[in-house]
């Protein structure tokens, strides 16, 4: 059978079991994972290496960094310091909407995922005594927020996963930052003040009464927030401690010190939810992993990259990819992982400038998060809102992102 008709029919399976039986994701691409084995005649014991060695290079790459930054959030969450986070950026920014956005903007990164930020803040962010159209378009502004710099900021696990792949091209991963950080800069910008324009024209204005400062002590709050970029800033300009702009090291070390600054209690609780949440954040990674490698090692990328040579620009190659993993299963990190296994395989990457790469697969990533997407439903339980309200807030500005995130991948190999 052909491979590229054994991904076709894996990836609706993945459709399938996603949306109708809502199956965990860890399931449906290791199931997937075997399927595309065993449909490309690949022996038993050689699948089951291939799957647990791929589910194992996950673990290597994302396990400290996702379980460190799943445990922080729930140390703020259990002592309250989120609360002093939210209310010092609200005092500054005034605008709720705004608020919400760069909220989820500023967390997304340190917290290692967009949806455990918009599950920390989104509580907080429903107390704003504001209108309830002003309510929701925060909401929608902290998912949005949040998304675009989890996926376009390294050392997201999204950029990370797709800088691992690549590392043989790519020499210095923090230099996609000079590239990605503006990006992510412009299209927040962009998006909040759209939000700003639209409440404008329809006459609502974004006011909100006082907010009761928390009686929890700033530093506290912000320290474990801000360790890791400390820590990273120490290492890339301090040779000798270039071992701090490690990521792993970086996170687990401001993890340590945010169960330092807190008691016993908030630290125990923090640890137990924390580990139970990054488990399953983690397994289903392994399970992308598992999938990316089994289709990586098969006739697939030799297939896709000679059917369609010479019909599309191979720098849209990625994208496409990547646009198809996310659209069929949702997680942006299954995208990037299982994209990136396969592009790796080909030569695109001694072809294509590695920066304009990393930028097509994340603009991929970005693309037509609808029923497949888990953040998706989350906002919908969240904000009580329509499967269509939700498509247009955030599935459309997330299209859009990934569109101009495409485009400044074709810039970055233009130029």
């Amino acid at each position: 059978m052909s491979a590229i008709l054994s991904f076709i029919i894996c990836i609706l399976i993945i459709l399938v079991l996603t949306v109708k039986f809502r199956m965990p994701p860890f399931v449906s691409l290791v199931g997937a994972a075997f399927l595309f084995g065993a449909m490309e005649g690949v022996g038993m014991g050689l699948l089951a290496s291939t799957v647990t060695g791929g589910a194992a290079s996950i673990f290597k790459v994302l396990g400290i960094i996702v379980f460190s930054g799943v445990v922080i959030a729930r140390v703020l969450r259990e002592s309250g310091n989120i609360d002093r986070i939210v209310f010092d950026v609200q005092k500054r920014i005034k605008a709720p909407t705004r608020t919400g956005g760069l909220i989820g903007y500023i967390l997304s990164v340190p917290l290692m995922c967009g949806i455990t930020t918009f599950v920390l803040v989104s509580p907080i962010l429903s107390r704003f005594n504001v209108n309830k159209d002003v309510l929701k378009h925060t909401l929608f502004a902290s998912s949005i927020g949040a998304t675009l710099s989890y996926v376009l900021i390294y050392p997201s696990p999204v950029v990370v996963t797709i800088v691992d792949g690549l590392a043989d091209h790519i020499a210095d991963p923090w230099k996609i930052d000079l590239f990605t950080v503006p990006l992510s800069l412009v299209l927040i910008l962009v998006f909040l003040c759209s939000v700003g324009a639209l409440l404008k024209r329809r006459g609502t204005v974004e006011s909100m009464g006082r907010i009761q400062e928390p009686d929890v002590e700033r530093w506290r709050a912000w320290l474990p927030v801000l360790m890791p970029f400390i820590l990273i800033g120490v290492g890339l300009v301090f040779p000798p401690l270039s071992f701090l702009s490690n990521i792993n090291i970086a996170l687990f070390g401001s993890l340590l010190l945010a169960l330092a600054v807190v008691g016993r209690d908030v630290r125990s609780k923090a640890l137990h939810e924390g580990t139970k949440n990054a488990g399953l954040i983690i397994f289903d990674l392994c399970g992308a992993g598992a999938f990316g490698a089994v289709i990586a090692a098969s006739s697939f990328p030799d297939e896709v990259f000679d059917l369609l040579v010479g019909v599309i620009p191979p720098i849209l190659l990625p994208f496409i990819l990547a646009m198809s993993i996310q659209a069929a299963q949702g997680s942006r990190v299954v995208t990037a992982t299982v994209t990136t296994s396969i592009i790796v395989t080909t030569t695109l990457p001694f072809t294509l400038d590695p920066v304009a790469l990393v930028l097509m697969i994340c603009g991929g990533a970005f693309m037509f998060s609808t029923v497949t997407d888990p953040f998706f439903w989350l906002i919908t339980r969240v904000t009580h809102e329509d499967v269509r309200t939700v498509s247009w807030r955030y599935t459309v500005p997330l299209l859009c992102a990934g569109t101009v995130t495409m485009l400044a991948g074709l810039i970055v190999q233009a130029f």
